[in-house]
């Protein structure tokens, strides 16, 4: 089957840049050109730490401010109805949902806030919140990445290894390029899957970072936490661009 004509291939004509994009490329990275190094991706977000965790850590705490009157709201409500919150099955359904609607246009806003970030770019607070407009998208992209990521791991595990890191840059190439659903987890899988290792490597070592300075009273996730990010901003970056304004 050629190429065009194969469903599963992310369409050329919507993932071509833009002269105005920044950092890498969709077409340089599927073409084997684009550049990933586990060190000099580390030292680069260690570097370019001043300025972002402001931004970052604040967004964070808002969010889960907001999740918690949330969830405490969900709470009062079905307790006024006279529903058990502790037996409730259908309040932990609306509180998944929840998290689920708030969590994936956040996380895409993130990745895009750490990229523009490393490109040298301006970052503002308002723009952790500014891919809520597709959220529609993004809450679907994300139910679908889970969805997959789950079998995977029920086929042999490896296969949901694969794809929980291939999947990772889906969100963002929603919220930036206002790529559809499947368009975007396979843009995301290519681009992936040319520098596999190392964006699994750079994920683990965040992760290790993250839950090691978790356990000194979360003090030192005032820098882990945001250079973990900037670490996946370095990858969208240097794998897809970003966009100038």
């Amino acid at each position: 089957m050629s190429e065009s004509q194969n469903p599963y291939m992310a369409p050329r004509s919507d993932v071509s840049q833009p002269d105005s994009v920044v950092g890498g490329s969709i077409e340089a990275t599927l073409a084997g050109q684009g550049q990933l190094e586990v060190g000099a991706v580390m030292s680069e977000a260690w570097d370019k730490l001043k300025g972002s965790k402001r931004i970052l850590l604040g967004g964070f705490v808002l969010l889960y401010a907001l999740l918690f009157v949330a969830v405490a709201g969900l709470g009062g409500v079905l307790a006024a109805f006279g529903i058990n919150q502790n037996a409730s099955v259908l309040l932990q359904i609306m509180i998944q949902l929840l998290v689920v609607v708030v969590l994936y246009p956040f996380m895409a806003s993130v990745i895009l806030v750490a990229a523009r970030h490393m490109t040298g770019g301006q970052i503002a607070f308002a723009d952790l919140f500014g891919s809520y407009g597709k959220a529609g998208k993004l809450v679907g992209a994300g139910l679908l990445v889970q969805l997959l990521t789950i079998v995977g791991f029920l086929l042999l595990i490896v296969p949901g290894i694969y794809l929980s890191v291939a999947y990772m840059l889906t969100g963002a190439l929603i919220a930036e390029r206002d790529m559809g659903i499947w368009q975007a987890m396979e843009t995301s899988r290519k681009l992936v899957t040319k520098h596999w290792l190392t964006v699994f490597l750079i994920g683990l070592l965040v992760g290790l970072v993250t839950v090691v300075s978790a356990l000194f009273l979360l003090i030192p996730l005032i820098w882990t936490l945001p250079w973990g990010l900037l670490c996946i901003g370095v990858v969208y970056r240097n794998l897809v661009g970003v966009r100038a304004r």
